[in-house]
């Protein structure tokens, strides 16, 4: 009766409640494979940790290179800007150039194309004269 009672409460602390299955000692090769397990779960962690701190940087820097895009951005729209204002000026010069060349291209100021014509006729003799004597010399 002792030894039975005995055999019982061995196989009580044996038997887990909780999955319904009788436990028992490991054996060798069951032991091994649990430690390479084990090892194995290991490795994966460290090589997570790894790629967690790879993600970190990329991460990183991926927040530098949005900072200057949008620095850029910012530089785009302002030289947009002012471009807009150069090409706004632009015409406003073109328009006036133009007004100003037909007033002075009338019909009624034919006489200050030709004096102007005459000027710079005599300014070209002048030139070919000074550099005739200056450097040809006889």
């Amino acid at each position: 009766m002792e030894q039975l009672d005995n055999l019982l409460e061995e196989r009580k602390k044996n038997y887990s409640e909780e999955d319904g299955e009788e436990r028992r000692d490991l054996t060798e090769e069951e032991k091994n494979k649990i430690k390479e397990w084990k090892r194995k779960i290991k490795e994966q962690d460290e090589i997570l940790d790894d790629i967690y701190e790879g993600l970190g940087n990329i991460k990183k820097e991926a927040i530098q290179v949005d900072e200057a895009i949008q620095g850029v951005g910012i530089k785009v729209k302002d030289l947009d800007n002012k471009a807009g204002k150069t090409t706004k000026i632009i015409k406003t010069q073109n328009e006036r150039l133009k007004e100003l060349v037909n007033e002075i291209r009338s019909s009624d100021k034919i006489c200050c194309d030709i004096i102007l014509i005459l000027i710079f006729l005599g300014l070209v003799c002048v030139l070919y004269s000074v550099i005739k004597h200056k450097f040809i010399k006889k």
